[in-house]
């Protein structure tokens, strides 16, 4: 219990760092998500500020911060970053737009001058990629420690 204290400690003591890979991975949000993530997280400002700068009521700025946060940190949207570099141009505006920005599968079709049926498709097919990217990126790491562990005996 008390090594679980102190990693919490250690973590919270890292949290310009993980400012920073928040403020990174935000590159991938709508301009004003992206905006918003910017504001509290590099410059510091209070959701008092900002709503007072956006005219919006400072409890709808702390949930937005909330979403996009918990949005950032999330395992789909990791896959999804990780993913992009291996699609076509088409295939990555659309994981961008439903899984980073968050838009619904009927604004991408719109966006996008597609079908509704046609995006679904698209995000089902994806959606599997990302899980074999993320099982091939599983078995690597496997493979590294069993190695490792292999060369540490050998000694």
């Amino acid at each position: 219990m008390i090594a679980r204290l102190r990693e919490s400690i250690a973590k919270a003591r890292k949290f310009p760092k993980s400012a920073d890979v928040m403020v990174a991975r935000a590159e991938l949000l709508a301009p004003r998500d992206r905006a918003l993530v910017e504001a509290v997280m590099l410059n510091h400002q209070t959701a008092e500020e900002i709503g007072r700068i956006a005219g919006i009521n400072p409890r709808t700025v702390r949930y937005r911060v909330h979403k996009l946060t918990k949005r950032l940190a999330s395992q789909k949207f990791l896959d999804a970053a990780r993913l992009l570099l291996y699609l076509n141009p088409r295939e990555a505006e659309v994981v961008r737009r439903y899984h980073c920005q968050g838009q619904s599968l009927r604004m991408v079709a719109a966006d996008m001058g597609m079908t509704l049926h046609q995006v679904r498709r698209e995000i089902d097919r994806l959606h599997g990629e990302m899980v074999c990217h993320r099982r091939e990126q599983a078995r690597r790491k496997l493979e590294t420690a069993e190695l490792a562990s292999m060369l540490a005996e050998a000694r």
